[in-house]
């Protein structure tokens, strides 16, 4: 059978088998070792399998690192499939004898080895008949893409992943602004789609709103792995030139036919290493997209796990956001909008980086893997006197992790997105609300300078100088600081912070009694300054979040609180 036909009766197998195994006793097990022909090496991260005579799939699962798989057999598993990248598939029987079975599986490389793929600009198309480079590359991406589905269902890892958001002024693309959240998730994912497959099929990959909001999607493993995607992309094969000498990609591009062709689609490259024969990345572009929004797209690139399946572990989209040109003499007709490609009435007001990284998985088997693509933060603070600054909590702005200085004044926040972030620090007090004692700016990743940057720690009087200048003022020598967040810990910059003087007696003059306000800044952070000690405040802070009164008492000349809006 050939290559590619080969790949994709054994893949039918598992992915459109539809009858029910409900009801089907367990027996026992088949277990063994998936080694290569004539080398004897063993295989890691091969999918296997189990069917009944029909074809049906009845239990999966995958081989470790060592090549050693154990699958659950059910009454009617009739036959033992393997499949791997780079490689011949491996159908056998399963003989009826025990209920626990050893079955030890030798794997062929394919005749025709990634190394020795060409490029060729020949498309296939659906529908095409015969077979062709691009469908034989193609389907062996596809058996890497099934290891990694299969992987994280026979052992779902704990992630920890790293995820951000970054704008980017139009004409000089200068960082404007940055959020970075951090969370722990089990038994998920490491990148979700967002959409099915079918669903992208139906609709496209771009979302909108009436009122012009939109959402990019973007496809992850399954998605691609799903009959559909192939079915509604022509493919050729591609040769890496450049950085990408060692690889070879295969090409897809959308089939816009009659009833699709208003859809906002991908169109990319599938990236697999050449000698390795694993997938390293997948590069696309949105198409269907306005003029100003046609540099839009994204990468997502896989690492290779210790159980030899490979994962997603980091990625990133960027699109622009547009603004609708108002018209000079605009015509009182309701006219209907034409196709997205024929707008021109629309500017790009900024554009928007969505992406994120899995900083670290954990297998159930005390198995762990560290990302190689995100990077530590390294420094040393010193206070004006030369002194280390011994102690100081030391973050990034807009991002959740926290680290302390040692007896030296060094500090690592480990695991950090690769970019240019503003390094904070503050004692205790002042970092609970963000308030920083250290001005200064920081890179991570390749373009990071040698050694341990320095930075200076000024001191708190310093800081609370900077914090209340411009500030109404009352007339104690007490200073408030304070922090409004959301629900989720997130600055809520729209937010309006009024102090009620509940410390003045109710029969002093109605301009004595009048509420002092504060601004609140980018970072969600206001002052009041001049407060009595000793003093009871009652803050009402207002915004689009929500609407939120606290009390606080003024302890000493310095007191500290974090309101929360729902």
């Amino acid at each position: 059978m050939p290559r590619g036909r080969a790949f994709a009766s054994v893949l039918a197998c598992i992915l459109l088998a539809t009858h029910s195994v409900a009801g089907q006793g367990v027996r026992g097990t088949v277990r063994g070792t998936v080694r290569e022909t004539g080398s004897g090496l063993t295989i890691g991260g091969a999918v296997v399998w189990l069917s009944d005579s029909a074809g049906t799939l009845l239990a999966r699962t995958i081989a470790d690192a060592d090549g050693h798989y154990v699958v659950m057999r059910l009454a009617a598993s009739a036959r033992l499939h393997v499949l791997h990248i780079g490689f011949r598939p491996v159908e056998l029987p399963i003989a009826d004898g025990a209920p626990d079975m050893v079955v030890d599986v030798q794997m062929s490389p394919l005749p025709l080895a990634l190394s020795a793929v060409e490029a060729t600009s020949r498309r296939v198309c659906p529908g095409d008949k015969g077979t062709s480079e691009a469908l034989g590359v193609w389907e062996q991406a596809r058996a890497a893409l099934l290891a990694s589905v299969v992987a994280r269902e026979a052992a779902p890892p704990k992630l920890r992943i790293v995820s951000y958001v970054r704008s980017y002024e139009p004409i000089a693309h200068t960082l404007v602004s940055q959020v970075v959240h951090g969370r722990t998730v089990v038994g998920d994912r490491s990148y979700v789609a967002g959409r099915s497959a079918w669903a992208f099929a139906e609709n496209g990959y771009l979302e909108e709103q009436r009122n012009g909001a939109r959402t990019f999607f973007a496809p992850d493993d399954k998605v691609l792995l799903d009959a559909t995607f192939a079915g509604t992309h022509c493919m050729h094969v591609v040769d890496g030139k450049g950085a990408r000498t060692n690889e070879v990609g295969i090409a897809f591009d959308p089939v816009l036919s009659h009833g699709r062709d208003t859809l906002v689609e991908v169109s990319g490259v599938l990236w697999l290493d050449r000698a390795t024969a694993t997938l390293h990345s997948l590069e696309f572009h949105y198409v269907g997209l306005e003029p100003a929004a046609r540099s839009s797209g994204g990468e997502i690139f896989f690492s290779l796990m210790p159980n030899g399946a490979p994962m997603i572990d980091h990625w990133s989209l960027h699109f622009p956001e547009l603004v609708q040109d108002i018209p000079l003499h605009p015509s009182p007709l309701r006219k209907r909008k034409p196709p997205r490609p024929d707008r021109l009435d629309v500017s790009v007001h900024s554009f928007r980086e969505v992406g994120g990284a899995v900083a670290t998985a954990e297998w159930p088997d005390g198995t762990t893997w560290r990302s190689p693509y995100l990077a530590p933060v390294r420094g040393q603070l010193r206070l004006l006197n030369g002194a280390p600054a011994v102690g100081a909590r030391v973050w990034l702005r807009d991002a959740p992790d926290t680290v302390q200085t040692n007896t030296e004044g060094y500090f690592t926040i480990p695991n950090v997105v690769p970019g240019t972030y503003a390094l904070q620090a503050a004692d205790s007090l002042l970092a609970g609300v963000g308030y920083s004692r250290v001005w200064g700016e920081v890179i991570a990743g390749p373009k990071a300078p040698p050694g341990w940057p320095l930075f200076f720690y000024f001191s708190r009087a310093e800081v609370l100088k900077v914090a209340c200048r411009g500030r109404d003022a009352g007339d104690g020598d007490g200073i408030l600081l304070g922090r409004v967040v959301d629900g989720n810990g997130d600055a809520v910059s729209s937010a309006e912070v009024k102090a009620m003087p509940a410390w003045r007696p109710a029969s002093a003059k109605s301009s004595d009694r009048s509420a002092l306000s504060a601004d609140v800044d980018d970072e969600g952070r206001f002052a009041f300054c001049g407060l009595p000690p000793a003093a009871t405040v009652r803050l009402v802070t207002t915004s689009d979040a929500g609407h939120a009164t606290t009390d606080v008492g003024v302890g000493g000349s310095i007191a500290t609180v974090t309101v929360v809006v729902p």
